[in-house]
């Protein structure tokens, strides 16, 4: 399955964003103030098709805790987006 371009372009800012700002890390102040970051209430169990490779990476990294860590890489993307829309919008 092809990746859409405009998903690709998000992922390629993400990266870039990523790999620039590894050395800083934001206060608690700063982050519940941050205007794209929005505290979840809780966890829903959902159940979905992954292609295998994405699968295989994560269990490679962990065995045991693959799906928290699956987990913790979607929620660091929707931070990542909700980031470059607040920055879009100022």
């Amino acid at each position: 399955m092809m990746q859409d371009q405009k998903a690709k372009t998000n992922f390629d800012t993400l990266t870039s964003i990523a790999d620039d700002d590894d050395d800083y890390e934001m206060s608690d102040e700063e982050l519940a103030n941050a205007p794209w970051f929005i505290e979840g209430e809780g966890r829903t169990t959902v159940y979905f098709s992954v292609d295998d490779f994405v699968l295989d990476y994560f269990k490679k990294k962990s065995k045991n805790a693959y799906l928290v860590m699956m987990s913790d890489a979607l929620r660091d993307y929707v931070l990542a987006q909700r980031k470059l829309e607040a920055e879009r919008t100022e």
